[in-house]
């Protein structure tokens, strides 16, 4: 079980706790914690913030990137294409 605080200057501090986390996942935010110097709860934090802020995109930068990764491609892609592919993955 875990406690978490957070605030900001924006916020007053809230609490919670979470309950029945994965051995697996705990061990991640461990080593994410000890690698960014920080405790577990801190990492949690980061980790939720990061989740759940609305993260700008440059579309004109997306769309060029777009634009370059359709130029590697050879040919459509069609249903037919498309269901041909499944099937041949399936083998």
């Amino acid at each position: 079980m875990i406690r978490l605080q957070y605030a900001t200057k924006e916020a007053r501090m809230t609490a919670f706790t979470l309950k029945n986390i994965p051995d697996p996942l705990h061990k991640n935010l461990q080593q994410l914690a000890e690698q960014h110097h920080r405790s577990v709860s801190q990492e949690m934090i980061d980790c939720l913030q990061y989740a759940v802020t609305a993260r700008k995109i440059n579309a004109e930068q997306f769309l060029n990137d777009v634009r370059k990764l359709r130029k590697t491609v050879k040919g459509f892609l069609t249903a037919k294409n498309l269901r041909h592919m499944i099937e041949k993955g399936r083998e």
